[in-house]
């Protein structure tokens, strides 16, 4: 839940949005996708070199999201750098078995032997 009337009222809410949303004073998970799908994903992505394949900032975070956009425009390194990275983690991918296989190796793994997901009848 994001409390918009919290943070304004406290003057910690970004001048834009106070303008952008006079009338919005609490915006519940369900219309702070972002927020709640993040959470959810955190433990996912820990440890995970997808994340290190782009930049990222808060939305409310004007400096960093300014920065990030800047080294995206304009700084050969950081294109580089992302670039290595994105061809790593590809690389890491492609040596992954298919992901048919690594069903059925789960479904045995469980003890749920069955027809593979690829044979008909």
């Amino acid at each position: 839940m994001l409390d918009v009337a919290l943070l304004a009222s406290n003057g910690s809410a970004p001048t834009w949005l106070t303008k952008a949303a006079p009338h919005l004073t609490i915006a519940y998970p369900f219309r702070v996708f972002p927020w709640g799908w993040h959470a959810f994903l955190a433990p996912v992505l820990s440890d995970n070199p997808y994340v290190d394949c782009f930049l990222s900032a808060g939305v409310f975070e004007r400096r960093r999201v300014l920065r990030a956009m800047t080294q995206l425009l304009d700084d050969a390194t950081v294109w580089t750098r992302l670039a290595e990275r994105q061809a790593a983690l590809l690389h890491r991918l492609d040596k992954l078995p298919p992901a048919g296989d690594a069903l059925d190796a789960a479904k045995l793994a469980v003890g749920h032997e069955g027809k593979r997901h690829d044979r008909v009848g």
